[in-house]
């Protein structure tokens, strides 16, 4: 998920601790590639770049593609070029130049759509550039597991950005079938501070719909799983909805 507004990749990058992340999913990346034995791997929206480079690391042929022209431009500049690794821009809604073992679209991407044609589109794009026999996988946030209410604010960093210092302090919040990753973004200048406020809005997935439309495109079998340490997904009580959906 890009942040549509003044937070470059940087700072989208400190919001989020990266080694308790890649531990916790680790585990479940190594499943799903020695199950579908994989060798090359399409993130189709990878954001600041950290699983496309750790699965190069693991040496694996790994294109990342991303919408956003500043995460393309910051994955480039921030890792080591390397003959397996790639960067693209490119919109997961458009297919591949070629088909892959695995397509992984995660960290809450889809969700921020809120065209059901574009959703379609996007699932149809990417079931197309899996190999038969391969698997999409696809990873929201499980909204319906969040009670509505106001913003629970679970992380504040402190940075320096273009426009100087900075506090920037992460929420979530839900309301009926959609939630909001909100962001407060304090300037710190001068002795003096400068507040604005910022939305990101995304929609929930259930399970069935989610089948439904990956079926309509080619889709074979479809499981889903409530997060990446792999339990049975419950609407009420898990933190995400993984799907795996092998064309």
């Amino acid at each position: 998920m890009s942040l549509h507004f003044d937070v470059n990749a940087e700072a989208y990058d400190a919001m989020i601790d990266w080694p308790k992340r890649l531990a916790a999913e680790t585990p479940f990346y190594y499943r799903l590639f020695d199950r579908f034995q994989a060798r090359t791997v399409l993130d189709a929206a990878c954001g600041t770049g950290r699983h496309a480079a750790m699965f190069a690391n693991w040496g694996l042929e790994v294109q990342a593609a991303d919408l956003n022209p500043d995460m393309i431009a910051h994955c480039r500049t921030t890792y080591v070029q390397a003959q397996n690794l790639n960067w693209i821009q490119r919109s997961f809604c458009a297919p591949a130049d070629r088909q892959f073992d695995v397509v992984l679209c995660t960290g809450n991407s889809l969700a921020v759509l809120d065209d059901s044609k574009q959703i379609e589109q996007a699932i149809s794009a990417m079931l197309q550039s899996v190999r038969p026999g391969g698997a999409l996988v696809v990873h929201v946030v499980n909204v319906f597991s969040r009670p509505e209410g106001p913003t629970r604010w679970d992380k504040s960093v402190r940075m320096r950005l273009s426009k100087g210092d900075c506090l920037i302090t992460k929420g979530i919040h839900r309301c009926g079938d959609w939630g909001y990753v909100d962001f407060l973004l304090t300037h710190l200048e001068g002795g003096q501070s400068e507040l604005s406020a910022h939305s990101i809005r995304f929609q929930g997935f259930r399970a069935d719909p989610l089948a439904a439309i990956a079926t309509r495109h080619g889709a074979q079998t479809i499981e889903f799983l409530g997060g990446y340490d792999q339990q049975p997904y419950n609407e009420s009580t898990s933190p995400d909805l993984i799907m795996i959906a092998s064309p």
